[in-house]
């Protein structure tokens, strides 16, 4: 069996699975279920307010309480609802002492509220007065009695023959350990790190693993070091769930829990010590079920936009690529298919928003076919056979492909492992498409090209578009200042823009108001929004509960602009005002700081990348690649958050939640196609011939990847413009955002990173780091010609042709 026949298998293999998750399983599975999770704005879930009941806290904390303390506590439960898996949620403070959740599509509406109002106060005690190996005369004794299936520990009083309260036998031990010079709780879990997870015993019993960080490490080594044979009891809110003897000292900082725990308990308990514990009870004081705030209509827009959107991307790849332009497209389809299958299998929630970006990496997709057949191209106008040039095609075009992804892959870890709800379920999606889209370019376009060429067909060259090229004869390294120039003026107009207060925040980080209504008659959250916006509040969001509730979450207004909502609404029905908050960003704190902590760091973890990659002559070599690259990805995020500072101030287009969606997308987006020129100017310099410059080799390899570099952008652009025009408005500033980002990262690709590189070696040669370069013309591209059978015939430059020289002779030995 040989390695094309294999490939084959593994295809059909992986298209019947995902066809199986995608298309069959919906068809068997009970009448309503719905195919795919969806978000609170398509199906809608539970809306609940909790308030912190700072009443029930000691005096002395009660009187340390403050108002601000409430950002902590919104910030834990927020990554407690994150921990349940429930992504898309809201978390949002409202008013002084309260927080409003929304979660949707929550299976176990109870299981996830119980889970969320837990405080898990978990505490390390230290028990003087319990009877142990070395006091075994002391006046309590741990006893255990079952309710149920589940195990109670006590303390028993043998003085007073009767069982005590937990709380005030803790203080006591307290007040003991104090007269001792001891610490009592000995640790808590505020000295854990977030790693806490469900481990088994030797015979299957389910424990949660801990470790403390360096400070706990220290005085729980301390503690267990001087206590062999006493008595530490783990307890949770008050109730004593293991109460271990101290067998040993434990210096490693890391232990387990048991408490006779199914694999459930153990698993929530985890989970909540991840979290953090509350440090005020929480009450529910509303539960309401939410219906879809967009609905089916958005769906439908959405939806069609994207039919019309990959239209047009396989339209243009069949256009100008034909025959591979075909495959392209049977491989896209692929795409598409296992895509879905791996959200579905993975459980991801799709909203609107989820929706537009899950279109947008369809055309994203087609970006290592577009590397692979311009490569193809350039190999058969250098006079290779086609499968030679199919060959040396994918396998020329797969070092920029990997590089890029790798990139890519980079970010999405990092931005998964710090980011929380969407920026992790962003990321996740970001990684499954750049594997799928790596298999169906590499593996499936390249099966399917060599099975046509063995079978004979698809052997004329002009099936491959070989008259097809985007050409430009433009110095563009000689013109850098012209180019620097343009990009330091609009980025210097932004930020004068974002400095007068032009960059506007949403709702989703700035907070506003919260206006809550009964209406007389059933009501839609279309007709809501639809209504809101023609009376001048577009930027509000209308969620319509159970009941004929309705709540308006909208910028901070006045009590005259909440009266002029009222009017405006009362056009659907009587109405009466139910409540009027103030509520907080959606957008914390700590996900914004973790956003830009992400992006910091994985902009780094590229540079030192790049560097190793393209470092041609050692490491410092290629760390002008890196910074290169890292300039230009800041050069388009400058532009973009200027962009939207610009227009803030002339059209009050406003910053939310999707907006660092956008940014994201534009930060893997804009290295992609740094990388290839980077990739090109990589292998010429490695082939670089007598009297070339590195500005002659550089100018030369961004006019020779100037066709991918404009193809990869176009595809992308063809598939925003359709959901511009024809998607849901609740996306329009979203897909705005990323339009501006892939054509200003275009931009920086070909007309500011290999410059920046340039004008770095340039400043190495005048220093006398590297010795001086003779001066001569960056080459231009000849147009590559095609004889009249199809034959290719190798052009006289460079340019898109690649490098063609003839090899020396070798020098005669002198005998």
């Amino acid at each position: 069996m040989d390695t094309n026949t294999r490939w084959w298998i593994v295809i059909i293999l992986v298209t019947l699975v995902s066809a199986w998750v995608v298309i069959v399983q919906p068809l068997m599975a009970p009448k309503g279920t719905e195919p795919f999770k969806l978000g609170l704005d398509l199906k809608g879930g539970v809306r609940v307010v909790l308030r912190a009941q700072t009443e029930k806290l000691p005096p002395d904390k009660q009187r340390e309480w403050k108002p601000e303390n409430m950002a902590s506590v919104v910030d834990i439960v927020e990554r407690r609802v994150n921990r349940l898996g429930v992504t898309e949620s809201v978390v949002a403070r409202q008013g002084q002492d309260r927080i409003l959740v929304e979660l949707p599509g929550v299976v176990d509406e109870q299981e996830a509220l119980r889970l969320i109002q837990t405080t898990a106060q978990l505490e390390f005690w230290y028990l003087p007065s319990v009877q142990s190996d070395r006091n075994p005369m002391a006046r309590y004794r741990l006893e255990v009695r079952k309710e149920g299936l589940q195990e109670i520990t006590t303390i028993y009083d043998t003085v007073q023959q009767k069982e005590v309260d937990i709380a005030e036998f803790l203080q006591e031990q307290k007040v003991r350990a104090q007269e001792r010079g001891e610490q009592n709780p000995v640790v808590t879990g505020a000295d854990l790190k977030p790693t806490c997870k469900l481990v088994y015993d030797q015979v299957g019993r389910p424990q949660v693993s801990f470790e403390f960080n360096a400070d706990g490490a220290r005085r729980f080594a301390d503690f267990t070091r001087k206590h062999v044979g006493e008595i530490l009891a783990i307890v949770l809110d008050n109730r004593i769930i293991s109460a271990p003897r101290v067998n040993e000292a434990i210096l490693g900082g890391k232990g387990v829990i048991e408490g006779n725990f199914t694999a459930k308990e153990a698993a929530e308990l985890a989970t909540l010590l991840n979290s953090g514990a509350l440090p005020v009870p929480l009450e529910i004081i509303q539960t309401t079920k939410v219906g879809a705030t967009l609905g089916k209509e958005s769906v439908r827009q959405s939806l069609w936009a994207g039919v019309v959107g990959l239209g047009l991307v396989l339209l243009f790849m069949v256009g100008y690529y034909l025959l591979p332009g075909v495959l392209a497209s049977v491989a896209l389809g692929l795409y598409t298919l296992y895509s879905l299958a791996a959200y579905k299998a993975l459980g991801v929630v799709f909203t609107v928003p989820g929706i537009a970006g899950f279109i947008l990496s369809i055309g994203m997709a087609v970006d290592a076919n577009i590397l692979i057949f311009e490569r193809m191209k350039e190999e058969l106008r250098s006079g290779k056979t086609l499968k030679a040039a199919i060959d040396d095609g994918f396998k020329r075009a797969f070092t920029a492909i990997f590089d890029s992804n790798v990139c890519t892959i980079i970010t999405s870890l990092i931005l998964f492992a710090l980011g929380t709800g969407a920026a992790k379920g962003f990321a996740l999606m970001l990684m499954i498409g750049v594997a799928i889209s790596m298999f169906t370019a590499i593996t499936v376009t390249r099966t399917m090209l060599w099975t046509l060429v063995s079978f004979g067909i698809g052997n004329d060259p002009r099936l491959f578009g070989l008259g097809r090229q985007w050409q430009t004869h433009v110095d563009i390294i000689g013109k850098r200042n012209l180019w620097f120039a343009l990009s330091g003026t609009f980025i210097a107009i932004g930020v004068i823009a974002w400095a007068i207060g032009g960059l506007r925040l949403g709702v989703d980080f700035a907070g506003g108001s919260e206006l809550q209504l009964r209406f007389n008659q059933p009501v839609t959250a279309r007709q809501v929004q639809s209504t809101l916006s023609r009376a001048g509040f577009s930027d509000a969001r209308a969620v319509v509960g159970e009941g004929n509730l309705v709540f308006v979450r909208t910028r901070e207004i006045t009590t005259e602009e909440k009266e002029r909502i009222k009017t405006a609404l009362s056009t659907l029905g009587s109405l009466e005002e139910q409540s009027f908050v103030q509520v907080g960003g959606i957008v914390s704190r700590e996900q914004t700081r973790n956003a830009l902590i992400a992006v910091i760091l994985s902009e780094a973890l590229i540079l030192l990348y790049l560097a190793v990659r393209f470092a041609i002559g050692g490491i410092r070599e290629g760390f002008k690649f890196g910074v290169a690259a890292v300039i230009a990805l800041v050069h388009d995020v400058l532009v973009l958050v200027g962009t939207f500072s610009i227009m803030g101030k002339l059209r009050g287009w406003e910053v939310d939640a999707l907006f660092v969606t956008a940014m994201l997308t534009l930060i893997g987006f804009s290295v992609h196609d740094t990388i290839v020129v980077f990739d090109r100017i990589r292998e010429n310099l490695r082939n670089r011939t007598r009297g070339e410059t590195f500005a002659s080799i550089a100018n030369k390899s961004i006019l020779q990847t100037f066709a991918r570099s404009i193809n990869t952008s176009l595809t992308v652009v063809l598939t925003l413009l359709a959901l511009l025009i024809l998607g849901s408005p609740v996306v329009k500033l979203f897909t705005i955002a990323l339009l501006v980002g892939v054509i200003t990262g275009t931009y920086s690709s070909i007309f500011n990173a290999a410059p920046v590189v340039v004008w770095w070696e340039e400043i190495a040669q005048r220093r006398g780091l590297r010795p001086a370069e003779p001066r001569v013309a960056a080459s231009a591209p000849a147009e590559a010609t095609v004889k009249r059978d199809g034959a290719p015939a190798v052009s006289a430059g460079a340019g898109e042709t690649g490098l063609t020289t003839k090899p020396r002779p070798k020098r005669r030995r002198r005998a």
